[in-house]
């Protein structure tokens, strides 16, 4: 039943956002992309599960400048991939949408849909990202999160990264080449 939904979901968010395109970046665009009501669930459930999982990840929602939280799919093809969305917080208010793409899927997550945060130190590495998006380099590393992991963790480059599947544990996820779009609230 669950894969039946994971498909589904998948499927749904491909012909919501035209492919793997980024998000629209016109203000009507973006707030019709970031206003459905399965992302917002997606991502509530996802910081819910993120705070279960490690509660010591507390210290990075409340130091932080700014968050991003993404749903991620795995996709089936050849060369690998994966596309994803998600929501933008500053200083704990929603501020927009992003999107994440990644071209080749280097590492063995074991699942085809896996969850993501960004946690933003300060408000200069919050603006780079709204103002630039972000690739992530070859060297980027995502924490696998298990109980007790954030506690040791710290920024790098002035964010921290944190990945998760539901399948329980799993190692740290290489990052290299994800691109993230963002696209503002439109109100």
């Amino acid at each position: 039943m669950i894969n039946l939904f994971i498909i589904v979901t998948f499927v749904l968010s491909i012909l919501i956002t035209g492919g793997c395109k980024p998000a629209p970046s016109t203000p009507t665009g973006s707030a019709q992309w970031q206003s459905k009501p399965v992302l917002e669930t997606q991502m509530q459930e996802a910081v819910k599960y993120f705070r279960l999982r490690d509660p010591t990840i507390r210290r990075f929602f409340d130091d932080s400048y700014g968050l991003a939280v993404f749903s991620i799919f795995k996709t089936p093809s050849q060369g690998g991939g994966a596309f994803g969305r998600g929501q933008v917080y500053e200083t704990g208010n929603l501020v927009g949408s992003a999107s994440i793409s990644q071209e080749t899927v280097a590492f063995s997550i074991p699942s085809d849909y896996f969850r993501e945060i960004v946690f933003f130190k300060d408000k200069a590495d919050f603006d780079n990202f709204k103002a630039n998006g972000l690739i992530f380099g070859p060297q980027a590393i995502g924490i696998a999160l298990a109980e007790g992991v954030a506690a040791k963790s710290e920024y790098t480059g002035g964010m921290a990264v944190f990945v998760m599947t539901d399948t329980g544990s799993m190692a740290d996820a290489p990052l290299a080449g994800q691109k993230f779009i963002y696209a503002p609230t439109t109100q």
